[in-house]
């Protein structure tokens, strides 16, 4: 890593994201990512009828300031779709910054997020130094919204009515060129009348929703395996599976879905022995 990175003063956000490359307890799902560039809509299109009906509304939306919500069960591929909707469009070589609401506090939120009031050099009314500003031309993914603190979900509005072109109006102080994307593992409406969401907001990020199945109910486990191993043997090896794994692959619930099944696969792949090219277990 150059040293002139280690030796900024990193906010913790970045430090986070510099840190989350190199953990080992992440490693099967960095190197999912390890090819990001081949990450898009038309990529993660592997045939399921619901999933690509969901993916032609996402396109519709593709590069312009509509936020959209994912809603899935946990596994489900929900950032995973995030990245691909951001490296669709013309946003793709600007920034994709990934917030986990959940693990978030006010004190971390508020600062890092918004950052400070611009004073002078013709900038008043502009943030500096937050995520918002690093974010600009690019795409912010709130991972789990329901589970942001309530007190700043009201802030939250405000970012929004200054992204989105249906809430760019002329009481909007502010105005970003940035994609919003949400997400939750239930349904939004069920968070807003539990009291997880504030009114105002659940109605701002409603209005396009996507909606990914557990694995369980698609029909296309064989051609998803073949894509996650396509990725995974991207070191020049041609890996495949034999057609008992690939049944095995079929039958299981996959509680977990596809991360469950990442998981799987990363770890047949461990066991094979040298010169092995065929996944006969998974």
């Amino acid at each position: 890593m150059n040293s002139s990175v280690v030796s900024k003063k990193l906010r913790p956000y970045q430090i986070f994201s510099l840190t989350r490359n190199i953990n080992i307890n992440n490693f099967k799902q960095k190197i999912f990512f390890a090819h990001r560039a081949r990450l898009d809509l038309k990529s993660i299109n592997t045939g399921d009828p619901r999933l690509k009906k969901e993916i032609a509304r996402a396109w519709r939306v593709v590069g312009r300031n509509i936020p959209i919500l994912i809603q899935g069960v946990s596994g489900t591929g929900k950032g995973v779709f995030a990245r691909a909707f951001h490296n669709s469009g013309p946003r793709s070589v600007r920034p994709f910054i990934e917030l986990d609401c959940a693990s978030l506090s006010n004190e971390f939120l508020e600062p890092e997020l918004f950052g400070r009031l611009s004073r002078g050099s013709g900038r008043e009314g502009f943030y500096d130094n937050g995520i918002i500003n690093s974010a600009l031309g690019g795409t912010i993914y709130f991972k789990n919204v329901n589970n942001m603190p309530l007190a700043l979900q009201s802030r939250l509005c405000r970012l929004i009515d200054g992204c989105s072109e249906t809430y760019n109006t002329s009481w909007s102080e502010i105005s970003y060129d940035i994609s919003l994307v949400f997400s939750t593992n239930s349904i939004l409406k069920d968070c807003y009348l539990r009291g997880e969401i504030r009114e105002d907001l659940y109605y701002r990020i409603c209005s396009l929703v996507i909606n990914l199945s557990p694995l369980r109910e698609r029909t296309d486990i064989r051609q998803l395996a073949n894509y996650i191993l396509e990725f995974l043997g991207a070191r020049g090896e041609q890996l495949s599976f034999s057609e008992d794994a690939l049944k095995a692959i079929e039958e299981n619930d996959w509680p977990n879905n596809i991360s469950e099944l990442l998981g799987a696969i990363c770890t047949a792949i461990s066991m094979l022995r040298n010169g092995e090219k065929v996944i006969n277990n998974i």
